[in-house]
């Protein structure tokens, strides 16, 4: 998303995303998708919102990425590798998914030792 994306006038590509006027895109086959992919077309909108300080290719997909990063929309939670579906405002209540709920990716769902990534903990 950043390489086609990240430089583009996001208030007029979310005007023109959000009015369906397709044919004011650039062509492409991303664009074209957008034109037909309500679920890609909500997640462009996402990313304009939070590109300039979400690392979302740290994470397995977009969606956990935006899902789990201190945003209004937030309802997951990343704590030691694993993401978890917000149950509670307290911090850590929550259950541990395995599969992106938007897009189906796999999610690590063992605890991560060391600090080798994004949300690892040191385990002792």
């Amino acid at each position: 998303m950043r390489k086609e994306f990240g430089t583009v006038d996001k208030d007029v590509w979310r005007r023109l995303l959000i009015r369906e006027e397709w044919d004011e895109l650039p062509a492409s086959d991303h664009t074209r998708h957008l034109s037909t992919c309500s679920d890609c077309m909500q997640s462009l909108l996402q990313f304009f919102e939070v590109q300039h300080f979400l690392q979302y290719e740290k994470h397995p997909c977009f969606h956990v990425a935006y899902y789990s990063a201190d945003i209004p929309d937030r309802g997951l939670d990343l704590q030691c590798g694993m993401y978890s579906i917000i149950t509670s405002a307290k911090k850590g209540e929550g259950i541990v998914i395995g599969f992106c709920p938007w897009c189906g990716t796999q999610l690590p769902v063992g605890l991560t030792s060391g600090s080798s990534g994004l949300g690892s903990s040191v385990l002792t």
